[in-house]
């Protein structure tokens, strides 16, 4: 969709749910889907990201719907509430995750990964260690995260084959085992990656990706140890 035709479902958003604010949309190059929005002196600025420009109209409407009647606090008719429905179905679709992994692959080209040499001798140490592991086809790579998040302490780019590593884990209070874990964890989503369900939505952490999860030799005192020092 052209960046214009975006911003008119915003305005005919704005319209259905009877606002006379000017609405500002602007697209951001995020590194995943993200939106913002700020009401002030008659005027909303919206800023989204760049891949919500791939989804389709119906879809859209659904997106600005849910952003401006959140901000202005009103309320959603029936054939509204099913816009908005339609457009968290397709967020939550195969296909929204095919275009947004082939965006990030895109935006990727001609980009070399860091990769930390602690982290690859840790991942490569787990990887032989762990059976449940050892058949990943193509071995991911690892780096630190930019920031040390305890919301986040890993996560693994499908598109990018690669793992990211919460700084906070680099910390010298944060035992050995409790990183390894974590590696370990992001290395059984490069194996098993995503469940799509037919009605729509994925599983992330599916009955198969729980019972290879608790293999790791040290399971119940990594989740323990997370649990009373890190949330």
């Amino acid at each position: 969709m052209e960046e214009k035709d975006f911003e008119l479902c915003f305005y005919r958003a704005a319209g259905m749910l009877g606002l006379s604010d000017f609405v500002n949309v602007a697209i951001e190059d995020y590194a995943s889907l993200k939106t913002s929005a700020f009401r002030e002196g008659g005027k909303i600025e919206i800023k989204t990201s760049r891949e919500f420009l791939l989804l389709p109209e119906n879809e859209t409407m659904g997106l600005a719907l849910s952003i401006l009647s959140k901000i202005s606090r009103r309320q959603l008719g029936p054939n509204e509430l099913e816009k908005v429905k339609d457009f968290k179905k397709f967020c939550n679709s195969e296909s929204a995750f095919k275009l947004l992994a082939a965006k990030k692959l895109q935006r990727s080209i001609g980009k070399k990964v860091e990769e930390d040499e602690g982290l690859k001798a840790k991942r490569d140490e787990i990887m032989q260690k762990y059976e449940s592991i050892s058949q990943i086809s193509q071995t991911p790579t690892i780096k630190w995260s930019k920031s040390a998040s305890k919301r986040i302490l890993g996560s693994y780019c499908l598109a990018l084959n690669s793992i990211s590593i919460s700084r906070i884990l680099s910390r010298p209070f944060v035992p050995n085992f409790v990183l390894e874990y974590v590696i370990y964890h992001e290395l059984l989503h490069a194996k098993l990656q995503v469940k799509f369900r037919k009605e729509g939505g994925k599983k992330i952490h599916f009955a198969q990706f729980k019972e290879e999860e608790k293999k790791f030799e040290k399971f119940s005192e990594a989740e323990n140890w997370i649990k009373r020092n890190i949330f």
